[in-house]
């Protein structure tokens, strides 16, 4: 028995040590012995072999397809171009011998072939295939929402800057490989949605958003409010409340004349008293209002000195009055005691209400320190807070000045007009709530640029990486992917573009008028009318259809071209109480199946996913049909028949093979 132990320690020892010291001489003798021409022999064999020793080094202990194993090579850093040596025809030979789900459809599609009679095992295996296509059809589509993504974020500059990290990660990958790199991809996602607060600011900072403001002399305005997000975003970010309420300046030349010039100045002469009163001590941001009034106010010398210093300061600022006069700052501000009463209060209100903001943060100095354990309420309070306070100021600084501008007000307050949309934003991202981050997010750009492609393009990916980094387990990742490439409601796509191909079906309820040709009756031609469940199944040629003269959506048309009808079955299951397997269907072959035929569809009625046909087909036989005349009776389920007739359904797309958006010009 000792001795058995033994043995026993001594071949696991030695399996420990084959798995962790590999003899790697002799593995790369046996990989060479599968080689030819530098690659990997494709043969089965071959695969066999060299796959499980690449996967002993690259993924040991672990079990991934050719194609991943190809991408751990790939993406391991190993500079010797072991990656390359694989032949791509031998990867996806390899991958499709070893995929479960095909094994799985093939292999019962082979047994209940072989166990049934002839001609038994149609609806079984038409089952099968159907599930292998719908999965096949749902991974090429997600393979092309990907390769749509990558084409986006390098034509996008705008979607490129708010996802940057999803951008550098799937610029480097192939995208047939995505499966490989969900979890990889689900991390970068969700490092982008974190710093919506940071990158939504700093594309409307860019040259593009610049160039397309600047164009635009009615959208001069927003100059005011971008630099407001920016202050916050950084404020958020780590940076002192002092140094944030800097970053509230407008920078752009362009409104530092003309209708804006008040404001700007006003903006300048804030940042002017923000600098003058800081704290020096790093204590806290700002002296406190009794430390003013006891250092300043109090001493008439200092007081002198105080507002002297700050004069010099502000020698070059100007403002315009109602009547288009201008006047310097230092022309209202006099060493007189109401002109010195009046800048103390502007000071106070100034003092107090940031210091009030600062005190929400108890003894820190910075927001960033809150993210652990604070409540995102305290950050909401002190942006609102310095929103209000920025504001006060900017109207005692409108007394002091006396400016009599009826439109002062109204463009101070487009300073801080989307600070509630931005404490939103605030909230999703500390609740974790990715989804409202992207919405308001969106929203944000689409009041600075509205119908812009990158706000179109954020909805769509950010809403996809929202869902994918908020997914628990696989079943919502997968939900997340069929969201994205087989949105619910994607029967509208049809309205909303001018022309499109899908792969579609309509279920719902015909009524036809059948013909028939009976031998049995002297080849008299039988009509008669009939009524049922329609599935036709085919190819779909869309036209949107709107209004030009109000630029509105009203529908859409489509010529359709039936191939099969599964409306038989479908009546079948419905009709059936308990749920229907394949094995309970009825006998069939592919042949029953068969319904060629054409059909104008109107399509959205009523903005919904109904749809009105009409057309002829050829009658699927999978029925059972009879015609009696006088004592005769007919069996016509095996006859050839054609219906013609209309149909109201529901429309069912698949998937979309082509669409082409309505010109720039006339989009709805």
């Amino acid at each position: 028995m000792k001795n058995l132990f033994i043995a026993l320690a001594c071949l696991l020892m030695q399996t420990a040590s084959a798995q962790n010291f590999p003899n790697i001489y002799r593995d790369v003798l046996v990989l060479r012995e599968k080689m030819s021409d530098g690659y990997f022999r494709t043969d089965s064999e071959s695969e066999k072999t060299y796959f499980s020793i690449l996967l002993k080094y690259f993924a040991p202990g672990k079990s991934h397809t050719s194609l991943e194993t190809k991408a751990l090579i790939k993406n391991s850093g190993n500079p010797f171009g072991i990656d390359e040596m694989i032949p791509l025809v031998s990867m996806l030979k390899y991958d499709s011998l070893r995929d479960p789900v095909a094994e799985q459809v093939f292999s019962a599609g082979k047994e209940l072939a072989v166990s049934a009679g002839p001609g038994a095992g149609a609806p079984v295996i038409a089952s099968a295939i159907t599930s292998l296509v719908i999965k096949r059809a749902k991974q090429e589509l997600t393979v092309v929402f990907f390769n749509k993504l990558r084409d986006e974020l390098e034509k996008q500059g705008g979607l490129k800057i708010l996802f940057p990290k999803t951008a550098g990660l799937i610029s480097n990958i192939e995208t047939y490989l995505y499966a490989s790199f969900l979890n990889t991809l689900r991390a970068a996602f969700a490092e982008d949605i974190t710093a919506l607060l940071t990158s939504v600011p700093a594309y409307l900072r860019s040259d593009t958003v610049s160039a397309l403001i600047l164009k635009e002399p009615s959208r001069h305005g927003l100059w005011l409010s971008i630099p407001v997000l920016d202050g916050f975003a950084n404020l958020l970010n780590g940076e002192s409340l002092a140094d944030a309420i800097q970053r509230l300046r407008p920078q752009q030349p362009a409104i530092q004349a003309g209708e804006y010039k008040n404001v700007y100045n006003t903006m300048e002469l804030v940042c002017q008293l923000s600098e003058a009163l800081r704290d020096e001590s790093g204590l806290t941001n700002w002296i406190s209002l009794d430390a003013f009034s006891k250092k300043i106010i109090d001493d008439p010398v200092s007081t002198s000195l105080f507002y002297g210093l700050l004069y010099e300061k502000i020698r070059s600022y100007s403002f315009t009055k109602k009547d288009g006069a201008e006047f310097k700052l230092t022309a209202v501000i006099s060493n007189t005691q109401e002109k010195i009463d009046a800048l103390n209060n502007t000071i106070k209100v100034f003092l107090q209400g940031y210091n009030q903001a600062a005190a929400a943060l108890g003894n820190l100095q910075t927001i960033s320190k809150l993210v652990d354990g604070a409540s995102y309420q305290i950050v909401i309070s002190v942006i609102n807070k310095i929103s209000s306070t920025t504001k006060n100021s900017c109207t005692q600084i409108n007394r002091l000045i006396r400016l009599f501008d009826n439109t002062y007000a109204a463009k101070t307050d487009s300073l801080f007009n989307n600070v509630s949309t931005l404490t939103a934003l605030v909230g999703n991202l500390y609740e974790k709530q990715y989804a409202a981050a992207v919405m308001n997010s969106a929203i944000l750009l689409n009041r600075y640029l509205p119908e812009q492609p990158t706000t179109k393009q954020l909805i769509r990916y950010g809403s996809f990486a929202a869902s994918l980094v908020e997914s628990k387990n696989a079943e919502d990742i997968s939900a997340a992917l069929d969201a994205a490439i087989l949105p619910t409601g994607s029967s509208s796509i049809k309205q909303h573009t001018s022309w499109s191909v899908s792969v579609n079906s309509y279920i719902g309820a015909n009524w036809y008028t059948e013909k028939y040709k009976s031998t049995t009756l002297t080849n008299k031609e039988i009509s008669f009318p009939t009524f049922g469940m329609s599935l036709p199944v085919g190819i779909a040629f869309n036209k949107g259809l709107r209004d030009t003269k109000i630029g509105k959506v009203v529908g859409s048309v489509s010529l359709f071209a039936s191939v099969i009808d599964l409306g038989a079955v479908a009546s079948y299951q419905l009709s059936t109480p308990d749920s229907v397997t394949s094995k309970q269907l009825p006998d069939f072959t592919w042949q029953n199946l068969l319904a060629p035929g054409g059909f104008i569809v109107l399509g959205r009625l009523f903005n919904t996913p109904l749809s009105l046909g009409i057309g002829a087909q050829k009658g699927p036989t999978l029925r059972s049909i009879s015609y009696k005349s006088g004592s005769t009776t007919v069996d016509l389920s095996d006859k050839l028949s054609w219906r013609y007739g209309v149909f109201l359904a529901v429309d069912i797309p698949f998937f979309n093979l082509f669409s082409k958006p309505y010109i720039k010009n006339n989009q709805p």
